[in-house]
């Protein structure tokens, strides 16, 4: 593949990633952290990252990425229990925000270490810590928080872009340079849901932000690890963009499922 060519992917990713978290950010402030957080937990960054990897390098390609993606991704459940825990303690953004990438980067590089090669061995693993995380969810009991009337910026809004659009294409790079086993790690990291944090935090408040932590891992269980089988599966049968439309209908119906599960009773 030529080097413009290359450019050209790495620039799409930027741009689609990051225009996805600055949506996100927006929707859940104007509509609420249940809803907010429901929008946040479909298949976004990573799904991206798996297209843009496909197109820039092979289907077979970002098959192999989702080797590992299921356990990895199960840190995101991680993170954001940490980060409602911590910041319900602590009572400070930062705090909470730091310690919970912490664990989340204590989790990755073991499994980075370890060197998994086994697809269902990941699922199994994914399962096993999600489950845990929820329980520990449900026994904090669940946050609920409406939103005040959003106020927005410009710079706020490119930032927000900025953030998601650099991981996105920082697994493009990652994957091309070093292969797909390494490229998964920025792909199932959460982007999306640290950008979100910081956003909904400075503009709602710590209380907010904790209130999406709940539905964001509940959706994202829902519909990314179903939406990694599919690449797996499809990708390499069909190819990457029918693959991606026969994914996304595949999490359709786990998406109703999420939607039923978080949406506020009235």
């Amino acid at each position: 593949m030529s080097e413009n060519s290359f450019l050209l992917h790495i620039v799409g990713a930027f741009v689609i990633g990051g225009g996805w978290v600055a949506f996100v950010t927006w929707f859940g402030e104007v509509y609420g952290s249940s809803y907010g957080g429901l929008i946040a937990g479909l298949p976004s960054t990573s799904a991206f990252s798996f297209l843009f990897i496909g197109w820039n390098q092979s289907a077979q390609v970002a098959a192999e990425a989702t080797t590992q993606f299921p356990l990895i991704f199960s840190f995101t459940g991680v993170f954001l229990l940490s980060y409602s825990l911590i910041a319900k303690r602590e009572n400070n953004f930062w705090k909470a925000e730091l310690g919970a990438l912490l664990l989340w980067f204590l989790g990755t590089a073991l499994i980075a270490l370890i060197d998994l090669q086994d697809f269902e061995l990941s699922l199994v693993g994914c399962v096993i810590v999600l489950v845990v995380v929820y329980l520990l969810f449900r026994k904090e009991g669940k946050v609920t928080k409406s939103p005040r009337k959003p106020e927005r910026s410009v710079p706020e809004i490119l930032s927000r872009l900025a953030l998601g659009g650099t991981v996105v294409a920082l697994a493009v790079i990652t994957s091309q340079l070093a292969g797909p086993q390494v490229g998964v790690i920025p792909t199932a990291f959460p982007a999306l849901s640290t950008s979100s944090l910081y956003v909904l935090n400075k503009r709602q408040g710590l209380d907010f932000s904790r209130a999406f932590t709940l539905p964001t891992m509940v959706t994202a269980s829902l519909t990314l690890v179903p939406y990694s089988i599919a690449v797996r599966v499809f990708y390499p049968e069909v190819g990457i963009w029918w693959g991606t439309l026969i994914a996304y209908g595949i999490v359709l119906p786990c998406a109703v499922v999420a939607y039923f599960v978080l949406r506020p009773k009235s």
